[in-house]
């Protein structure tokens, strides 16, 4: 009995022994070098950072940040050392940011990119896929301890293979920066699983471990004051400094977020009226959870006049529960768009994601839309003009140009709608991006329902007959706007022989004699200043009428008649105008204004066929009801002229066929002929 319970002893010892050093899944380290000046980064990054998160159970990233094309990011700054150092290691200041590795490999290319694209998913997830679902000899967790900002941490190694020399790293790792104001030039604000320093430094420690050992390694660090405490991890990682192989990776990361959904963003709000829009939280952990909720000022845009209340700014939900948040939204009187954003923001002290809520709401009755691109400002100009114009001011509101509001608030919708793009978003109007198709869409039903369009864009004309061009933009350009292009773009800044903008040339811009909008119009283009007017125009293209009887030019450039550069259309009952030199052009405000209500005014003062005089009753019948022997009662009915004409009534009387013995009787019967104007009204009282 005593030999079997040895014998049992021995045999579970062994197996203990086999399942302490078992081989674990293979976790993917996915390290990326970036920098906050780096167009391709922010152009990148939200890709790369959607198959990170999409990806999250079987990849660890950790992100460094270069010296360049931004010599200041401050998270480069915050340990250049490190930074420099595991960027140099993989050799990507010889080639350039961003560049990712896969486990310490270099992603090949998928068509159309470069190897080591952030952008590149396809690519990266080609390389994630030789390690998904696989085994590493080599198991580690990691561990940590706080006393204040001084922190003790412990990577413990099980290994079923010999890792003499390879080298153990440990990254303090920042899951999310955030900045109210971008620290680059590119544009980003938000940053995620920064590398902050590596213990005890980039070299790492080297490993000692044979076949079938296990060891803690213990560190220390401690949290400076420009980190947020709760949003710092670690992240551990085995590789070959031979072949940059990491073996394996593991993280003490655990986020809390929660999930936030609602109904139909896209809503409209009457003026002076109120909305509420719901949002539904749901904790979806498996622990108590507290939720700050707040009004993100810097992602929404709340109007002057306009209010945003919430129903409350804490949440307490228990595991798995679902609670709501309501939004009650006050607008003013006149024509907006608001965007209202509302931050989620666990209560913890561990990594958390805030998640954000949004929707939207557009003033009813908004008549006149200006579509509003960041790095475009042609429309936000021409809007500024509309509000000097007491006529029009109330009623026109700026709208973000973007797939889901064009689809949500129709085009038609509006009387007039307005969009610029200049050369640095040429494509748009030239059918290449994906938004261009449903805006023709958009467009060509504005003119079907005989509204009026302004539209200014370098050089979308030139680009839509090129080889990235669609038919569809050539279609409008000859069929609803009736012109071609006369010659190539003109160059209106001066560029050395790398391309870079040395300097900036003014051109004229005259209004062609006796045409209404063109008429008077002497304008200086292109006067640049970088502190008060830091705007100029690449290139515009040159038109050509290709209907005379459609199409009009207004505006010629460089004082020849010839180099026509604005061109107004009257398509059906539509009204349209087209400029190949946007409103951020015209330095001066006064002439800027100016010229922009002038085409406004034109497109909206439109000659209609008049209806004439249209008459209408309030009251078809009059009931007296009783009246008592010898009392008198009175009733009052209008008679409105819904017209565009004046109405006149040459006679107004009670017919005595129906009335012989003269009981009912006009009181203060008016001078006829009775003359009321269009809209007007008048009240007649029978006794």
């Amino acid at each position: 009995m005593k030999k079997f319970t040895f014998a049992l002893s021995v045999t579970l010892f062994l197996f203990a022994s086999l399942f302490a050093f078992a081989d674990s899944p293979r976790k993917v380290l996915i390290e990326e070098a970036t920098n906050t000046s780096c167009g391709p980064c922010a152009a990148q990054n939200p890709t790369f950072q959607l198959y990170i998160r999409n990806n999250f159970s079987d990849v660890i990233p950790l992100i460094y940040h270069a010296w360049w094309p931004g010599k200041d990011d401050p998270m480069y700054l915050e340990n250049t050392v490190m930074n420099e150092a595991r960027i140099k290691y993989y050799g990507i200041d010889q080639i350039g940011v961003p560049n990712v590795r896969v486990n310490g490999k270099i992603a090949p290319k998928s068509s159309g990119w470069y190897d080591g694209a952030a952008g590149d998913t396809v690519a990266i997830n080609t390389e994630v896929n030789n390690y998904r679902g696989t085994n590493s000899p080599v198991t580690m967790t990691v561990a940590e301890t706080r006393n204040g900002t001084q922190c003790s941490v412990s990577v413990t190694i099980n290994t079923t293979q010999s890792l003499v020399g390879k080298k153990l790293r440990v990254a303090v790792v920042e899951y999310y920066i955030s900045y109210p104001n971008p620290p680059g030039t590119n544009g980003e604000k938000e940053f995620f699983w920064v590398a902050r320093q590596m213990l005890p430094d980039h070299n790492g420690t080297t490993l000692d471990l044979n076949a079938g050992s296990n060891k803690t390694y213990n560190f220390s660090y401690t949290i400076k004051s420009t980190w947020k405490a709760q949003q710092i991890y670690l992240v551990a990682f085995i590789q070959d400094d031979n072949t940059k192989e990491v073996l394996q990776a593991a993280q003490n990361l655990k986020v809390a977020k929660v999930q936030v959904t609602g109904p139909n963003p896209f809503l409209t709000i009457p003026r002076n009226g109120t909305v509420n829009y719901t949002f539904n939280v749901t904790n979806p952990s498996s622990e108590l959870m507290r939720v700050n909720v707040a009004l993100n000022s810097s992602s929404s845009y709340i109007p002057t006049s306009w209010n945003a209340t919430l129903s409350t700014n804490q949440l307490i939900l228990q595991p798995n529960q679902s609670q709501s948040v309501t939004v009650t939204l006050k607008a003013g009187s006149k024509a907006e768009f608001s965007i209202v954003g509302v931050d989620f923001i666990p209560n913890v002290q561990t990594p958390y994601e805030q998640a954000l809520g949004y929707f939207y709401a557009l003033t009813e009755d908004t008549k006149y839309a200006f579509y509003a691109l960041t790095n475009s400002p042609s429309p936000i100009f021409a809007y500024q003009a509309i509000l000097t114009n007491s006529k029009y001011a109330n009623d026109a509101a700026i709208l973000p140009f973007a797939l889901d509001v064009i689809n949500s608030y129709s085009m038609a919708n509006f009387d007039l709608a307005v969009l610029g793009f200049n050369f640095a978003l040429r494509g748009v109007l030239g059918g290449y991006f994906a938004e261009s198709s449903p805006l023709y869409a958009s467009l060509n039903s504005l003119i079907s329902a005989g509204k009026s369009i302004l539209l200014t864009s370098e050089v979308d004309l030139s680009f839509a007959y090129g080889t990235q061009g669609s038919q569809t933009a050539r279609d409008f350009y000859t069929n609803k706007l009736f012109i071609n292009k006369a010659q190539n773009p003109v160059l209106r800044v001066t560029v050395d022989n790398n391309g870079y903008i040395t300097g900036i040339n003014p051109y004229p811009a005259t209004g062609v004699t006796g045409d209404p909008i063109g008429n008077g119009i002497n304008l200086t283009m292109n006067q640049y200043n970088q502190s008060s007017h830091p705007y100029f125009i690449v290139y515009t293209d040159i038109l050509q009428i290709t209907n005379p009887s459609k199409a009009k030019a207004f505006l010629f450039y460089d004082n020849n008649p010839s180099a026509i550069g604005g061109v107004r259309v009257e398509n059906g009952n539509s009204r349209l105008a087209y400029l190949t030199t946007g409103f951020e052009g015209i330095a001066n405000p006064t002439q800027r204004n100016g010229f922009a209500n002038k085409i406004i005014d034109w497109l909206l003062n439109k000659q209609t066929a008049k209806t004439g005089p249209q008459i209408a009753l309030s009251l078809t019948a009059i009931d007296f009801a009783e009246v008592v022997v010898g009392t008198t009662a009175s009733q009052t009915f209008d008679i409105s002229n819904t017209g565009d004409e004046p109405l006149i009534i040459n006679e107004l009387y009670i017919d005595r066929d129906f009335d012989p013995d003269t009981v009912f009787n006009i009181q203060n019967p008016p001078t006829l002929p009775l003359t009321i104007q269009p809209n007007q009204k008048y009240t007649v009282t029978v006794t």
